[in-house]
Parts: structure tokens; sequence; C-alpha cells
């Protein structure tokens, strides 16, 4: 897509869908190495397990210390699915 967009508009991407941080990192870095402006973190992948503040943060670091660090960043607030029994 960024080359099909040639320049003309800033191209933003997601679907970080994965839960575990191994698969995350290799999703999110493939996102990044495309040339995208911009990548959106969908936050209910932050904190896949529900365990509060301190997962999530601790995922956000590490999502961060894996990203070009000039690279604009947006969260998306998407409720995660629920299980119905």
């Amino acid at each position: 897509m960024v080359s099909l967009a040639g320049g003309r508009v800033p191209v933003i991407s997601s679907g970080h869908i994965s839960e575990n941080r191994d698969d995350q990192r290799a999703e999110l870095a493939a996102m990044a190495e495309t040339g995208i402006d911009a990548l959106v973190l969908v936050s209910n992948r932050l904190d896949t397990g529900n365990a509060g503040t301190e997962a999530f943060r601790s995922s956000l670091d590490a999502i961060l210390s894996w990203l070009p660090s000039d690279l604009a960043l947006g969260l998306y607030e998407c409720p995660a699915p629920i299980a119905v029994s």
C-alpha cells in the first residue's frame, strides 16, 4: 500500500492481533518495515490476560523498544471478544 500511495497520502497500518509477545513483535516489525507513516496498536492486545495496568505498561514498553523511535503511533480502543459458553 505504501508504494500505491506514492507519497500522496500518509499510510497508516494496524492488525496487531496476536496474543504472545514474540508473534506481536513479528507482526509489528513487519508492518513497520513496509515504510508506513504510522502504526495503530490495538489496546486489547497489550494486556491479553486482563492483568491490569502493570501488564499493559510492560507490553507497551516492550513494543516501544521494538519499533523505530520515529514511527508515529496510535491506539485503537477495541474491546476484546468475550467467550460465550
